[in-house]
């Protein structure tokens, strides 16, 4: 699913570069169960932790994913602003780009294709 967009058109995210901004900005958004759901871990506690800067995954595949799924949050706030109800909705909701699978359920793919196309359709959603 190849998406072309124009630079003068692309809205303009926070940059998300750490685990723990990551954590914190996710469990603020989406709450600590969907985002342990979305990134492929059993313990929602853990993302807690890792917001107060308490250690990283152990998996790089869990970290990318958190990584993945905060700039696609970021990319909606630009839209939703703080409105975290829709932001949920659009993460857990079938979006037409990605087949009618929501973003939640194409972050648990190994493939990181299925990750860009899940950021993909949300930089097509806010433009």
């Amino acid at each position: 699913m190849a998406m072309t967009t124009a630079a003068s058109s692309t809205p303009r995210a926070a940059h998300i570069e750490t685990v723990a901004e990551a954590a914190a900005l996710a469990q603020t958004v989406l709450g600590q169960p969907i985002t342990a759901l979305a990134i492929g871990i059993a313990t929602p506690k853990q993302i807690g932790k890792w917001a107060q800067d308490e250690g990283a995954p152990n998996d790089v595949k869990v970290e990318q994913r958190l990584l993945v799924l905060a700039r696609i949050i970021t990319l909606l706030q630009t839209r939703y602003a703080d409105h975290h109800k829709n932001i949920r909705t659009w993460v857990i909701s079938p979006q037409p780009l990605l087949n009618e699978y929501a973003v939640i359920d194409v972050l648990q793919s190994d493939d990181k294709d299925d990750w860009a196309s899940a950021s993909q359709a949300a930089r097509a959603f806010v433009e």
